[in-house]
């Protein structure tokens, strides 16, 4: 609980509308660049590299976000997040597919 407090007496109650909507859709943007790049960095380095490279931002997005001192700080960890997120099921059904072919 004391995180909680913390955390919405230095975020939630400082923030105004216009950043919460930035902070939120940062994420989204994250996702158009991740989409956007997924397929062609799968077929240009593997999908074992992709799946390495999209696990490391989203886990990079992660520890900034979890880090963040500042809005500015929180937004950056989002747009990370947003690409690993959606460049991850570039790479999954292919995967899906070599585990488990049938005998």
């Amino acid at each position: 609980m004391v995180i909680y407090e913390f955390w919405y007496t230095h975020f939630v109650s400082t923030l105004g509308e216009k950043c919460q909507e930035a902070i939120v859709s940062t994420a989204i943007a994250g996702a158009i660049i991740g989409a956007s790049v997924g397929g062609w960095i799968n077929d240009r380095f593997g999908r074992k590299k992709g799946i390495v490279v999209a696990d490391a931002l989203f886990f990079i997005g992660s520890v900034i976000m979890a880090a963040a001192s500042s809005p500015v700080v929180l937004i950056v960890g989002r747009v990370f997040v947003g690409i690993g997120l959606v460049w991850l099921p570039w790479h999954h059904p292919s995967t899906y597919q070599r585990l488990h072919q049938p005998e």
